[in-house]
């Protein structure tokens, strides 16, 4: 999940201390609401997938700058 603590992000656990790029955090947030959408509706689950696809990519490339 996103989490704030002193100008830092921490995604699904990881930690970050740099800024993130804007696109991997807008990603993050359709996630975060994606877990929502499972249980308010079964017709927004193609949805949640959708963002869970686009979250495993927002963390390769957040990877790919960190290495």
């Amino acid at each position: 999940m996103l989490h704030f603590k002193y100008g830092e992000v921490a995604i699904s656990g990881v930690y970050f201390g740099e800024p993130l790029h804007t696109f991997s955090f807008i990603l993050n947030i359709f996630l975060y609401f994606s877990f929502y959408c499972y249980f308010l509706s079964t017709y927004t689950l193609l949805l949640c997938i959708f963002t869970l696809f686009l979250h495993i990519a927002s963390l390769v490339h957040i990877f790919s700058y960190l290495v």
